[in-house]
């Protein structure tokens, strides 16, 4: 667990520790940057060191109860997010060096736990709690989509006057698969994925293409709440039969079902078109590791294999075609 990574737009998530206690006490011994946080401020340098202490014994663990992680931007430590389980919920929390405020990080860097949460543990709900008079917090809240379900019984924070209250935000997430019509967000999505997956799309060129030819052809896309994970598209082939012109999927998002739900809505779309027939093409097995997987994830849906044509793209790169027929409801 501790190789464990989060990227996003802006910030590097990496599991908290003790470390990094030096940068953890610029906030955590803060009374302005803690002001509304619970359980903090801190007493002082030793009781931050406990409790990273407590952070890296969690991380060693096969199954640990929470996940701690330290926020980078720029390679700098700016701050912390986390979520605890109970139940099959997740509570979520975070904190930035007020240095940081008010650029939409604690957004990000909750959205990216959210995730990892969803994809790790298959948690689906979320819940915070909030200090009646942190507006920061709610507007975060209320981005991840979070509403507010009540009261809290407490407030936990040492400086906490003793009429504060502490609101609680619920949300429930889950994967989508859709239709995308919009042809600036078709590239937008096409781009977002096959640039993260150089193992099957490294050379630029063809990675442009598919970029570019994306925004005419159907495309079904899924999104965990607004970032997509993956895409297929359909192009005409001939006035009974499509093909998948290219389909791609997030490689830390493999292995959870996501590429047969993109296939099964894509041949229901097809189906509803009126199209008989659906094929695909990509490298012979037994070439590559990689296109191994991906011929033994179009045999798994049902595919037929059709023909191999040895020289269509080159000789190290043997086209197998695989087809499919679309039999129709009664």
């Amino acid at each position: 667990m501790k190789q464990v990574e989060i990227k996003t737009e802006r910030l590097v998530l990496k599991p908290l520790g003790t470390k990094y206690v030096d940068t953890v006490n610029e906030y955590a011994l803060d009374m302005e940057n803690t002001k509304y946080m619970c359980f903090l401020p801190n007493k002082d340098a030793e009781e931050t060191m406990a409790f990273l202490q407590r952070v890296d014994e969690e991380w060693q663990k096969e199954h640990p109860s929470f996940y701690e992680f330290a926020i980078f931007c720029n390679d700098i430590h700016i701050g912390a997010a986390s979520v605890s389980y109970e139940d099959g919920i997740g509570e979520l929390g975070w904190i930035l060096n007020k240095k940081y405020w008010g650029n939409g990080l604690a957004y990000e860097a909750a959205k990216a736990v959210m995730e990892f949460s969803f994809r790790q543990d298959g948690i689906k709900h979320f819940i915070a709690h909030c200090d009646a008079e942190n507006s920061a917090s709610f507007k975060t809240m209320e981005k991840l989509g979070m509403v507010k379900t009540g009261e809290y019984g407490g407030r936990r924070n040492r400086s906490a006057s003793e009429d504060s209250t502490e609101y609680r935000y619920e949300t429930e997430i889950s994967l989508t698969i859709k239709s995308v019509m919009d042809e600036a967000e078709k590239q937008r999505i096409a781009s977002f994925v096959l640039e993260a997956l150089p193992d099957w799309f490294g050379i630029k060129e063809a990675r442009d293409a598919y970029i570019r030819e994306s925004k005419k052809q159907i495309m079904i896309a899924c999104f965990l709440m607004d970032k997509p994970l993956g895409f297929i598209t359909l192009k005409e082939t001939g006035k009974d039969t499509v093909e998948i012109a290219v389909m791609g999927v997030l490689k830390e998002w493999h292995g959870k079902g996501i590429g047969t739900r993109l296939f099964e809505k894509a041949k229901q779309t097809a189906m509803e078109k009126g199209y008989s027939f659906i094929q695909v093409k990509t490298v012979q097995m037994g070439c590559y590791e990689e296109y191994d997987r991906t011929n033994l994830f179009y045999l798994h849906v049902g595919f037929k294999e059709f023909e191999v044509i040895p020289d269509l793209w080159d000789i190290r790169n043997p086209c197998q075609i695989y087809v499919m027929a679309l039999e129709k409801e009664a």
